[in-house]
């Protein structure tokens, strides 16, 4: 879909003021029946995201919402060309997520995806957010293992810590039941460029399920290169919040 060789490829323009909008290249299990979600081994590139007045785009390039007892699996897909700098962009004051999964259902698989060459570019925007894997899920036991997130940049203005901050790898986050594992991914070239703003960039994000619930590890990941160039800025390879079964 798009191009893994130009920029541009395909060209979104929002012409209205809403913020409310989606942009969706592929979404799927959004249906009223619990369903087997299987989206393997695409390639995802050449697109940009903008407005041609003031309003926004809530850009998702993989997303899944399906309904409790689904099962979803998104493995060997890539999303931004390797090999173009800047392969996706989003130009207005909202989202850009690689994959995003938002689901109260167990036992999602998120394997061996490489997302990379992301860019938000809206020094003004103060709630652009570029994440790669965003996994948001009420139920639990997800395995998100043996992915590549790099090179993800925003230049945004965007001030949360947590799973809303300005670029975040990975996100775990929500999840009722843990049993989560998180591990054998590699992050880097994690970058907000904006000099005055008090932005943050974190390699993995997650939050601790409430005890008793089983614990979530979060092992042998390869975090490296995060950046940012406000002197109120901050990063942390893994940032957890809560105080559950992590």
């Amino acid at each position: 879909l798009g191009s893994m060789t130009a920029t541009g490829n395909i060209s979104f323009v929002f012409t209205g003021t809403s913020t409310a909008p989606f942009f969706l290249p592929v979404s799927i299990g959004t249906g009223s029946i619990p369903s087997t979600v299987v989206a393997n081994n695409n390639q995802i590139g050449g697109i940009n995201v903008s407005a041609s007045s003031t309003g926004a785009v809530n850009f998702r390039v993989m997303y899944a919402q399906p309904v409790a007892g689904s099962k979803v699996t998104f493995s060997g897909n890539t999303i931004g060309s390797p090999t173009v700098p800047n392969s996706i962009q989003q130009l207005t004051n909202s989202l850009l997520i690689g994959i995003l999964f938002l689901n109260p259902s167990t036992d999602g698989v998120f394997t061996n995806n490489t997302i990379c060459n992301l860019t938000g570019n809206n020094a003004a925007g103060t709630t652009i957010s570029v994440r790669g894997i965003d996994v948001q899920g009420a139920g639990g036991r997800h395995t998100i293992t043996g992915n590549s997130v790099y090179n993800l940049t925003s230049n945004g203005a965007t001030v949360s810590i947590n799973n809303a901050a300005s670029v975040v790898g990975i996100n775990m986050t929500a999840s009722a039941l843990g049993g989560n594992i998180v591990s054998g991914n590699t992050i880097y070239n994690l970058s907000n460029t904006n000099p005055t703003a008090a932005a943050w960039v974190n390699g993995i994000t997650v939050s601790a399920p409430p005890l008793p619930a089983t614990a979530s590890p979060v092992t042998r990941n390869n975090i490296h290169s995060l950046s940012t160039l406000s002197p109120t800025s901050g990063m942390a390879g893994i940032f957890c919040l809560g105080t559950g079964g992590n």
